[in-house]
């Protein structure tokens, strides 16, 4: 798609915005039903996911508090750089460089799959966790594509993480997540 010459009142244009916008929400909604996502509270806090490379029509969250794009602008957020400098992961902005404070660095549908091609550097070093989804119609003609991206990524990580395909009503979902085992702080009330 060229995105300099898109017609914004072109009504095939609109639609197929608004078919990708829901698609998010459903893979969003997707994410919680797998556990990768807690809650939808949690998502919006910001604190524990960096959704990267995504803005206001294809961002599984609502909020800009944590998110690295290039496309921030369009949630009224700063536009900042992700990269990889071999494991560690760098948020280039305006203000500078800064570290990831979040623990999962989450994307889907990147728009160009080198994008991913080296996060299981991401996973392999263990300082965070990675999700990695693909999502669309059963129809798209990228769907192997897309899928086959996931795998190979996987190929390329330690044993910790999970794969998961499903398809529902002519949509598929597939995601790469990573599953530690973590501690969980347990409350015990005394009397």
């Amino acid at each position: 798609m060229d995105y300099l010459n898109v017609d914004l009142n072109n009504d095939d244009f609109i639609s197929w915005i608004a078919d990708n916008h829901l698609l998010c929400y459903k893979y969003r909604e997707y994410l919680l039903d797998i556990g990768v996502l807690e809650d939808d509270s949690y998502l919006e806090k910001g604190n524990d996911y960096l959704e990267i490379g995504k803005g206001l029509y294809d961002s599984i969250s609502n909020r800009a508090t944590n998110r690295s794009s290039l496309f921030g602008e369009t949630m009224h957020a700063t536009n900042t750089s992700f990269v990889l400098l071999e494991e560690q992961p760098i948020v280039i902005g305006y203000k500078g460089i800064m570290i990831p404070k979040q623990k999962t660095i989450l994307t889907h549908n990147p728009h160009i799959c080198y994008d991913i091609s080296n996060w299981h550097r991401i996973h392999n070093a263990g300082e965070y966790d990675i999700s990695v989804g693909m999502y669309g119609t059963i129809y798209d003609e990228d769907i192997v594509n897309k899928i086959k991206q996931i795998e190979l990524l996987a190929k390329e990580m330690t044993d910790d993480y999970t794969i998961d395909y499903d398809i529902d009503k002519g949509n598929y979902f597939c995601s790469l997540n990573s599953k530690r085992k973590t501690l969980k702080r347990i409350r015990v009330l005394s009397r």
